[in-house]
């Protein structure tokens, strides 16, 4: 099973950059953030649908078979990029780099907004620790096993949320300064982490905690996109969508890993006023960028 992760995250790490680049090379400057904000909507979608399909195919037969059926839309997935996707025909700006020639090409302003991302990353804590706050909060009133329920439907609520909200932060984005629209994002993240510091036993306002939760990465996962893409030239930015991935990776292992840590040690509300500072922290340092020009 720990192998089966293992190559899961690796696929997961390996096909991320390089959608992204390619996705940022076929839609227009000006078309690039309902282009992004339809991918995560579609990608959050899955999230909301597959679950519910996996607890039918498991009431009615077993996990393996959950397994089996899984592979399904996987397979689906691969034909229609090999019968549809055609790469576009490379040209000087497609020149290949040396990876350590293609790091050094990033501009000074994207390591900037790197810094700022890696600052929001550090406080930006895994949505599995929202859940378990949720069920901390809900068992004493309603027994261990329905709070955990409640938990996973708020959960529910926040990847619909995520779903319904990335293309219009998109197309937004098309609209006005998609600089301004991810400070939108961080102060959302920021609010996320206090009102999950501040949770207490009500449905209605744990719901708001996570709604909060899956506005922020309609937000966040949209909008980084499309000012990666709008900061790094056309010959570097797949590197530079790598770059971002590595960086937003480290960042949400350190963060979940501190949460979790600082939770055991201090407490829930100490873990995540903590993880409120780093959230406007990033806020703070992306508040210091000038405003970027759609790049082509």
């Amino acid at each position: 099973m720990l192998a089966a992760r293992l190559l899961g995250w690796l696929a997961r790490g390996i096909r991320g950059p390089v959608r992204d680049a390619m996705l940022s090379d076929a839609a227009a400057p000006e078309a690039r953030g309902r282009a992004f904000g339809l991918h995560r909507a579609l990608d959050s979608l899955g999230a909301v649908l597959g679950p519910v399909a996996a607890a039918a195919i498991l009431a009615r037969s077993s996990l393996h078979a959950v397994f089996w059926w899984s592979l399904v839309p996987g397979v689906l997935s691969a034909l229609a990029f090999a019968a549809f996707v055609r790469p576009q025909r490379a040209g000087p700006a497609h020149h290949q780099h040396p990876l350590p020639d293609a790091i050094a090409m990033l501009p000074p302003a994207f390591r900037r907004f790197l810094v700022a991302a890696f600052a929001f990353g550090l406080g930006d804590f895994a949505r599995s620790l929202l859940i378990l706050r949720a069920t901390n909060v809900l068992a004493p009133g309603f027994g261990a096993a329905p709070a955990a329920a409640i938990a996973v439907a708020l959960y529910a609520l926040h990847n619909v949320v995520y779903a319904l909200a990335s293309y219009p932060v998109g197309w937004w984005a098309d609209r006005t300064d998609a600089k301004a629209l991810l400070l939108v994002g961080y102060v959302l993240g920021t609010a996320t982490a206090v009102l999950a510091a501040a949770a207490r036993p009500s449905i209605v306002f744990l719901g708001v905690l996570f709604a909060t939760g899956g506005l922020t990465l309609a937000f966040v996962d949209t909008l980084e996109g499309v000012l990666t893409a709008a900061f790094v030239p056309a010959a570097v930015r797949g590197t530079g969508f790598g770059v971002l991935a590595a960086t937003n990776g480290v960042g949400d292992l350190l963060s979940s890993s501190a949460v979790g840590i600082v939770w055991a040690t201090a407490g829930p509300v100490a873990a995540f006023v903590g993880a409120a500072g780093l959230c406007a922290v990033g806020a703070a340092a992306l508040l210091q960028l000038d405003s970027v020009e759609k790049a082509a």
